[in-house]
């Protein structure tokens, strides 16, 4: 059984950051980025994506708190429905909290574990698939 290829739109201002995680996610994944941090200019009226990376490695832990969770209410606001993970940096664990409760799916710290890092996006693919309960 073949599983669906899990399209993931990474917002990051990092474009060799964002090359590295593509190749490395490898078969079962198509990655597109970004090369800004304005994920808003990439909203297209054809949504292809399935799970959104918001890469947030260089917000700091001071001033990074408030950048982050705008970055990740933008994207809220252009689609509230796609599950967001979010990377970041060293030492976030307020932000990541803060993201959390703010309505992303989940955190991942960077270097990524790849094999955690597939896991936590096919369960975001699956999560944002399922049928809706009444």
């Amino acid at each position: 059984m073949s599983e669906d290829v899990v399209r993931v739109f990474f917002c990051s201002s990092d474009s060799a950051f964002a090359q590295v995680i593509a190749r490395t996610l490898g078969p079962g994944y198509e990655v597109r980025s970004n090369e800004q941090l304005d994920c808003a200019a990439n909203h297209g009226a054809e949504q292809w994506w399935d799970v959104i990376l918001l890469d947030l490695r260089d917000v700091g832990e001071d001033s990074g708190t408030e950048a982050g969770l705008r970055a990740l209410d933008e994207i809220k606001q252009l689609d509230g429905s796609t599950p967001i993970i979010a990377f970041l940096g060293d030492a976030t664990d307020n932000l990541s909290r803060m993201l959390v409760e703010n309505g992303a799916y989940d955190t991942v710290a960077t270097p990524p574990n790849v094999a955690e890092l597939r896991l936590l996006l096919r369960r975001a693919y699956r999560l944002s698939n399922e049928p809706k309960k009444n």
